[in-house]
C-alpha cells in the first residue's frame, strides 16, 4: 500500500487520455488495502459523496483485485479491512496533530479530514463492530 493516499500525492494529466501518477512513496509497505481505501474514499471525498459512492467504489476496487488474480480474499474481508483501517487512520491523524501542533496543517487535515473520518466512523457503525469483536 502507499500508506499516505490523498489528493496532494496524485498528479492527473490533462488532455484526451486520462493518466494518473502517485507521488511520495516513502511510507509504502506490504499490507491489505484498508488504509489507502480510507485515505481516498473517506479523506478525499465529502461525506455526502462518500455515502453515495462508497459501496460501489469498494466493489469496483475489489473486482479489479479479482481480475488481477487475487485469491483467498473475500469482499467481506476487504470491507472489514476498510472499517478497521478507518479507526487507524483517524487515530493516526489525531496523533500527528497532537505530536506536532505547531507544524500540523490544521485547516487541511484536522478541520476538514478528521470530521470526515469521525462521520464515517459513526455512519458505518465502527464502534459496534469493535464492541462485538473486542468487547
Amino acid at each position: 500500500i502507499h500508506n499516505d493516499a490523498h489528493g496532494d500525492n496524485l498528479l492527473v494529466a490533462e488532455g484526451g487520455e486520462q493518466s494518473l501518477a502517485i507521488l511520495d512513496w516513502q511510507l509504502t509497505t506490504p499490507a491489505r488495502p484498508g488504509p489507502d481505501l480510507v485515505g481516498f474514499l473517506v479523506g478525499a471525498l465529502e461525506t455526502t459523496e462518500r455515502r453515495r459512492h462508497e459501496n460501489r467504489l469498494l466493489e469496483m476496487y475489489y473486482s479489479v483485485l479479482i481480475q488481477h488474480g487475487i485469491t483467498g480474499y473475500s469482499f467481506e474481508q476487504c470491507w472489514d479491512d476498510y472499517l478497521t483501517a478507518l479507526v487507524m487512520m483517524a487515530s493516526r491523524l489525531a496523533t500527528a496533530v497532537g505530536l506536532h501542533p505547531l507544524t500540523a496543517r490544521l485547516d487541511g487535515h484536522w478541520n476538514v479530514v478528521f470530521p470526515r473520518y469521525a462521520q464515517a466512523l459513526a455512519d458505518l457503525g465502527v464502534a459496534e463492530l469493535l464492541q462485538q469483536r473486542y468487547g
